[in-house]
């Protein structure tokens, strides 16, 4: 495993965007806006469904925002690599997290093997942001 694939110590996920915005190890500040917005409304459609909650347009619940909000940390060379961790909020769903970013990694290595058969906990909300998100989930992936 090469540095650039190691997870460093207190980063819950790591996202590597690559294509003709990333050249030079630079990224956007417009994109880097987008892909936080994009991954953190994911994550808490995933926990919704994760913690047996309706989709239903609308707010989701504070308590399922609170358990997988994610702050930026650092920047690496590379592609543009950005360190994300969790807030530092915990709560009685400190949990939500971790088992959100296992479904989102499952699921998206899942519609990569089975693009017509959705994953557990990825409704069509999901789906449709991870693809605005990514500009279409294929082989060169956006996340971790």
């Amino acid at each position: 495993m090469s540095d650039e694939d190691q997870i460093p110590d207190g980063v819950d996920l790591v996202i590597r965007a690559v294509g003709p915005a990333t050249e030079g190890g630079r990224l956007p500040l417009s994109e880097v806006a987008r892909l936080a917005g994009g991954l953190q409304a994911s994550l808490e459609r995933i926990a919704l469904s994760i913690s047996g909650g309706a989709t239903k347009p609308g707010r989701r619940p504070r308590e399922i925002v609170d358990a997988v909000r994610l702050d930026f940390i650092g920047f690496r060379p590379g592609s543009a690599i950005l360190d994300v961790a969790r807030t530092g909020q915990l709560s009685f769903t400190e949990d939500l997290l971790s088992l959100s970013l296992d479904a989102l990694q499952s699921g998206i290595e899942s519609l990569v093997r089975e693009p017509n058969m959705l994953p557990q906990h990825f409704t069509p909300q999901v789906v449709n942001g991870l693809r605005d998100l990514t500009g279409g989930i294929g082989q060169a992936m956006l996340l971790e």
